[in-house]
C-alpha cells in the first residue's frame, strides 16, 4: 500500500521520508483498502479536525497529501536502531495557507 513503501524505506535508510503525493482516492474500479472500509479520507478528516483545534477548522477537500515518517532511535550513537517513528500527513493546502498570499496562482517546487 501507500504507507508500506515509505515505512519500509524509513526503516531501511534510518532517515525521514516524505512519501509520494496522494489524493487518498482509490483508482477507478478498485476497492478501498483501509481497516474501516473507507478510502482514508474520513480518517484524515478526523485527524485534521483534531489538529486544528486552535484554528478555523476546515474539511478535507481531496487535495494532495503526503505521509511523513520520522525515525525514533534507541540512542544517539552511530550504531543505533529504529525503535519507533513519528508519523503525520502533510496536507499541502493547509501547509501553504499561511505561507502564500491569495494572489499566488501556483508554485514551483525544486527538490
Amino acid at each position: 500500500g501507500l504507507l508500506a513503501g515509505s515505512l519500509n524505506t524509513m526503516l531501511a535508510t534510518k532517515q525521514a521520508v516524505i512519501a509520494r503525493l496522494n489524493t487518498l482516492k482509490p483508482p477507478d474500479g478498485e476497492p478501498a483498502n483501509t481497516p474501516t472500509g473507507g478510502d482514508g479520507r474520513d480518517l484524515l478528516n478526523a485527524f485534521l479536525n483534531f489538529g486544528q483545534l486552535r484554528h478555523d477548522q476546515e474539511e478535507f477537500q481531496d487535495d494532495p497529501v503526503s505521509p511523513f515518517h520520522y525515525p525514533v532511535f534507541d540512542n544517539f550513537a552511530q550504531q543505533r536502531e529504529v525503535v519507533g517513528m513519528l508519523a503525520t500527513n502533510i496536507y499541502w493546502r493547509l501547509h501553504f495557507k499561511t505561507t502564500l498570499t491569495n494572489e499566488v496562482k501556483g508554485i514551483v517546487c525544486v527538490i
